[in-house]
C-alpha cells in the first residue's frame, strides 16, 4: 500500500477508502484518508500488518548552526531505500524537531529525489546518530532517552563506543584478543604516544 504527502496540510494521508483506517507509529496513530487523489505525487510504499502501517523508524541527527543536517546524507538516503523495499518507512530529526505529540522530521522521498519536512508519529524504533559525545552528555539529550524508554521506544546505537574499553572487554576473549592490534590508553601516559 502507498501512502502520500500532502503538501498543503503538512502531513501524510492515504487514498484507500474501502479498506480503512490505518494507523502508524508507536502509539497507532491514525492516518487520515484524503478525498484528494495523490497517487502521482510523494508515494511512500508501506508494509500492513492488521491495519498498522510500517515500521516508522526516526533517526537521531545533529544540525549546525544553520539547521542544516550533520551527517552522511547518502547513509540517511540508503536506509531510507532499503526500508521503502520492505514497506517502512524512516525520517531525520533532531533534538529541537520534538513537539508535544508528535515529531517534524524530513524524509527523502525517493521518487522525487528530494526531502520533504513532515509532521510524524512517535516512530517504533530511533536509530541515533547524534555526531558529537558533547551532544550526548546535555539534558536534551539524556531526557529524551529517558523518555524513549519510558514509552518503550527502541533505541538503537545509545552512545558513542569507549574504544579503549571496548578493547579491554575483547581481551579478555581468547578468541578475540590474538586478533587486537596493541593498545594503549594515551591519556594516562602523556608521553606514550611518542614511545608507542
Amino acid at each position: 500500500m502507498n501512502i502520500y504527502f500532502h503538501p498543503k496540510k503538512n502531513i501524510f494521508v492515504h487514498i484507500d477508502k474501502q479498506n480503512g483506517p490505518y494507523f502508524w507509529g508507536k502509539n497507532d496513530d491514525f492516518l487520515p484518508v484524503s478525498e484528494e487523489d495523490f497517487s502521482l505525487s510523494f508515494p511512500f510504499k508501506m508494509r500492513i500488518d492488521k491495519m498498522r502501517l510500517g515500521p516508522l523508524i526516526g533517526i537521531l541527527i545533529s544540525k549546525d548552526g544553520r539547521n542544516n543536517v550533520i551527517g552522511d546524507s547518502d547513509l540517511y538516503i540508503g536506509i531510507q531505500k532499503e526500508l521503502q523495499k520492505m514497506g517502512g518507512l524512516s525520517f531525520l530529526y533532531s533534538l529541537e524537531d520534538l513537539k508535544e505529540g508528535y515529531i517534524t522530521g524530513i524524509c527523502y522521498c525517493i521518487d522525487e529525489d528530494r526531502w520533504i519536512q513532515v509532521s510524524f508519529p512517535y516512530p517504533q524504533l530511533v536509530y541515533n546518530r547524534i555526531s558529537s559525545r558533547k551532544q550526548e552528555e546535555e539534558d536534551a539529550f539524556l531526557n529524551h532517552v529517558a523518555w524513549m524508554r519510558q514509552h518503550d521506544i527502541v533505541l538503537f546505537n545509545p552512545g558513542f563506543i569507549d574504544k579503549y574499553l571496548m578493547h579491554e572487554i575483547f581481551s579478555k576473549n581468547s578468541h578475540l584478543k590474538p586478533l587486537l592490534p596493541e593498545t594503549m590508553l594515551i591519556e594516562k601516559e602523556p608521553n606514550a604516544f611518542q614511545q608507542f
